[in-house]
């Protein structure tokens, strides 16, 4: 029985339905031009199908047992840090600039793996991808937020 399947797939269907609660709440849109509730629905969605997925292959693994709460916890530890590495992107792009931001996001949300070690490399990389990325939006694409935000 593949407790860790099952308890992966709860976590799923819990995100994806919050999700999809949320998303209905905006305009959809069309594929053409996307309303603000197009993305948050489409993610949900394929959310949703990952955990039907997740739950039958638990499932098909042996006898159904539900998973402890230990083991939805240490599943649902990582997701957290992801989620709230996101959140606070959010608070603080606008105040950092997007480079730091995303430097932030990228560095937080590593730290969801157990085979996280703060070395040179993973450290370069986190800077060459936020500011790669940073460029793009700010630079190529025109997002209206500073790269940088300077105090003062």
């Amino acid at each position: 029985m593949k407790q860790s399947a099952i308890g992966l797939g709860l976590i799923y269907l819990t995100l994806g339905a919050l999700g999809l609660a949320i998303g209905l709440g905006y305009p959809m849109g069309s594929v053409a031009r996307m309303g603000p509730g197009f993305l948050p629905i489409v993610v949900s969605s394929l959310l949703l199908a990952f955990a039907a997925i997740s739950i039958f292959k638990g499932l098909a693994a042996g006898r159904p047992q539900l998973p402890s709460v230990q083991l939805l916890a240490k599943g649902a530890a990582p997701v957290m840090t992801v989620v709230i590495s996101v959140v606070t992107f959010a608070a603080v792009c606008r105040v950092l600039g997007l480079f730091p931001s995303t430097l932030l996001l990228i560095l937080m949300s590593a730290t969801a793996s157990p085979e996280f070690a703060l070395k040179p490399k993973p450290i370069a990389g986190a800077v060459i991808v936020a500011g790669t990325f940073s460029y793009i939006f700010v630079k190529l694409l025109g997002l209206p937020l500073p790269y940088i935000n300077m105090p003062g």
